[in-house]
This record gives structure tokens, sequence and C-alpha cells, in this order.
């Protein structure tokens, strides 16, 4: 008798400690736009420490389940600001992030193109300019100099 009741007790306290070393929780939500309030599709959600992450679905929600510990989530989108989040995880959370937009300033680009008929009046058909340098280096067929 006093066997089957440390064996209970035995595979109670297994279980216990399993259940208390195995904690984990979802941090969830959806991410938005700040401007118009639409749900963004692709957000990256990353945990810097764990490098664990995830990407929002087409509904713009995420998941992503860790244990028990303080956590840098990063949430970034392209043509947004790349937001940071510090989370102490003791429990199932639900985090909505809106995402403001990046303007970036970008220097001037002037992009020039030839005539169309400034090709038509070329006579060559086509055209490799190599110095001599490069043709002195050139192996001949079969080996011949």
């Amino acid at each position: 008798m006093k066997y089957h009741i440390q064996k209970k007790f035995t595979i109670i306290l297994l279980f216990i400690s399993i259940s208390v070393f195995s904690q984990n929780y979802t941090i969830s939500g959806y991410v938005q736009e700040e401007s118009n309030g639409e749900n963004l599709i692709g957000v990256s959600v990353f945990d810097k420490s764990s490098n664990k992450g995830t990407s929002t679905n087409q509904y713009g929600f995420y998941s992503i389940t860790l244990p028990k510990g303080k956590y840098e989530i990063l949430y970034s989108f392209i043509g947004l600001k790349t937001i940071e989040k510090s989370i102490n995880l003791e429990e199932n959370t639900r985090i909505n992030v809106s995402l403001k937009e990046n303007a970036t300033l970008i220097n001037e680009i002037e992009i020039t193109e030839e005539g169309l008929d400034k090709n038509v009046e070329k006579t060559s058909m086509s055209q490799v300019k190599l110095k001599i340098q490069n043709i002195k280096s050139i192996p001949a067929i079969l080996g011949e100099v």
C-alpha cells in the first residue's frame, strides 16, 4: 500500500515539474498601418534574444510562442518604421501594433536614353573593344601561338 502511494506521489511530482519548466506563453495581436488603419500582410515579428520570429497572415494577425521571460520584440515592414517593444512574458499577451510611414529622401536620379534612330544608324552588327594586351593573353586554337 505504501509503495502505491509513493508511486502516485512521484508521478504527480513529475507532471507538476514538467508543467512548471515547460511554461510557454503566446504573444499575439494585429499589425496595422497607422495612417489608414489597414491590416498589414507579411510584417516581420522577431525576438532578438531567441532569434525566433513569424510574420503576419492575410488578416494582419501574428502569433509567437515563447517561454516565460523578458523579450525585445521587433515589428518591421518595408516602407514603415520599425518598432521595438520590451515585453515581460508571464502570461498569454495580446499586443496590437500600428506602424508609421517611414519617409526617406533620396538623391535625384537622372535617366537618359539614346534616340530611336541612333541604333538604326549604326552599321556594325556586333562590336567588342579589346586592348592589345588582352588579345596577346588569349590562347590560340589548339595551343598555337
